[in-house]
């Protein structure tokens, strides 16, 4: 059985929107699993790393989060930008979120990808 639910009790002012990432994420494929670190959340399908969200840490500017995707093609979604500067295995593609307003049907769509490979 796969947990799919956070407590994050120290991310007050981000947990909501880390748990509609969260979520948004895990609907992309069915056998996503993930792994909680002090400061992301890595995401992979089998061996894959297809996301990852950093949370806390040097990466996060204010109160935002960071969300990595590991998309084959450039999304048509603009905010998601090359994440050659994460260095994070499989992850290509990359975007900060500050507040939920910018969590739009195609920022969803773009995330949701990821599990179309």
């Amino acid at each position: 059985m796969i947990k799919t639910d956070i407590q994050l009790d120290k991310l007050t002012e981000k947990s909501e929107l880390l748990k509609q990432l969260h979520e948004a994420v895990l609907s992309a494929h069915p056998k996503i699993e993930f792994r909680l670190f002090p400061i992301y959340i890595v995401y992979s399908l089998g061996e894959q790393s297809v996301a990852l969200i950093y949370y806390k840490g040097k990466m996060i500017k204010g109160r935002g989060l960071y969300i990595g995707l590991h998309l084959n093609e450039p999304p048509k979604n603009k905010k998601f930008v090359s994440a050659a500067g994460i260095k994070y295995p499989g992850i290509t593609h990359g975007a900060y979120i500050k507040n939920a307003d910018q969590l739009t049907s195609q920022a969803i769509e773009t995330i949701r990808s990821i599990g179309r490979f």
